[in-house]
């Protein structure tokens, strides 16, 4: 549908007379366009063709032709000296309003219009802010939008129900999306709190890592990136804690619903195993395999304290002690303090400030020269199987 500006006959006249003065004023007023105006003028001679004239127009002669030389100005700049990301919004924003023009028109003449409108990754040279905003101008154009993105800040916009995921694997592409029916309110809720709004990134994940405490939340970033020698997001892999044993289903259907590859790294307390298990068997796929369990009874501390890692364990809670040390001599009375500490005292130490001592034990795992603990090790065994399934190798 083409849209034109039209005008009665006697405004026409009208505005094409004011222009022509305009134009004419413009040359007087210039020594230099007038100068050229006279000198153009011997193009007649040069024809031998006295009945044509040559004038110099600066504006339109013509209303028909005034979009050729129509520009939008924006803080005072003519649009084309702005950023990409400026004209590409303007873009839009003149798309959206020639949409609704040509809905009028239809509408005056009875006629139907739903338009199909596709936008390829609109968020190119936007900052953050200016995503969000863009979204929902997208949002209220007429019809029916579809919008590829990698932008984690459209994709966090968005209404659950709008998003579709495109994943593709060895054998075919799949399409994901979540039901709103498949949910209780308070799961969305969860949801929207703890992934959407401050992780929209994970619609984009090659692989999410769930688990309960704060300790796992900095260890396993940092051992993840010791096990493959690549950081997390060189990999693809991202981290979500859960905040306890009992809420993982509603991410579990999440990743489900979108087709994202996701693993939890489970305490094995009694209670934790049966209800991490009970909410697996809830789940769609139902694979328990998706599953690391600690060791019987034991959370992530327990796990190291128990397991042969009490020297980092103890060199992390020392370096934290021995920081908060006013002076080198409260140190050293503070150092032989702790070296009076039995090892079987350091669990119930550290569980009492895993948020300072998280940081930490991270760090002392990553520099250590023995084997990172069995059951991370069994964890990134399965984050290679998921990120290579052609290969073995964990390199």
């Amino acid at each position: 549908m083409r849209i034109y500006i039209i005008y009665n006959q006697a405004d026409k006249e009208k505005i094409e007379n004011l222009i022509k003065e305009l134009n004419k004023e413009t040359i007087e007023k210039s020594e230099i366009l007038t100068n050229l105006q006279r000198t153009l003028e011997e193009l007649d001679t040069a024809m031998d063709n006295p009945n044509n004239t040559v004038d110099i127009t600066p504006f339109t002669k013509k209303i028909r032709d005034l979009n050729k030389g129509v520009k939008i100005n924006y803080s005072q700049f003519s649009m084309e000296y702005h950023g990409m990301g400026t004209r590409s919004w303007s873009s839009l924003l003149i798309l959206k309003a020639f949409i609704l023009q040509s809905m009028n028109l239809s509408n005056q003449n009875q006629v139907a219009y739903f338009p199909v409108i596709a936008i390829e990754e609109p968020e190119s040279h936007l900052h953050p802010n200016a995503q969000k905003k863009l979204y929902s101008q997208i949002d209220s154009i007429v019809g029916q939008k579809i919008v590829a993105t990698h932008s984690s800040y459209i994709a966090g916009s968005a209404n659950l129900k709008e998003v579709r995921s495109v994943c593709r694997d060895l054998l075919n592409n799949t399409i994901g999306k979540l039901i709103e029916s498949d949910f209780e309110k308070e799961d969305i809720r969860k949801i929207y709190r703890q992934v959407i709004n401050t992780r929209g990134e994970l619609f984009f994940s090659r692989l999410v890592i769930m688990f309960e405490g704060e300790t796992e939340e900095q260890a396993l970033p940092i051992t993840i990136q010791r096990h493959f020698s690549k950081s997390p997001i060189e990999l693809g892999v991202d981290f979500i804690g859960v905040g306890g044993s009992g809420n993982y289903l509603p991410f579990i259907r999440f990743f489900e619903a979108f087709n994202i590859p996701y693993l939890i790294f489970s305490d094995n307390e009694a209670e934790a195993n049966a209800t991490v298990t009970n909410q697996i068997s809830k789940s769609k796929l139902n694979d328990i395999n998706r599953v690391v369990f600690l060791n019987p009874n034991n959370d992530f501390e327990k796990e190291l304290c128990e397991n042969g890692y009490i020297e980092e364990v103890k060199r992390a809670y020392h370096h934290l002690i021995l920081s908060e040390c006013e002076n080198d001599r409260h140190k050293e009375a503070k150092q032989r303090e702790l070296d009076r500490i039995p090892d079987s005292n350091y669990y119930d130490l550290i569980s009492n400030i895993k948020t300072q001592f998280a940081p930490l034990i991270g760090y002392e795992l990553y520099k250590s020269e023995k084997p990172l603990p069995s059951k991370i090790i069994e964890l990134f065994d399965k984050v290679s199987l998921i990120l290579n399934p052609t290969s073995n190798d964990t390199d």
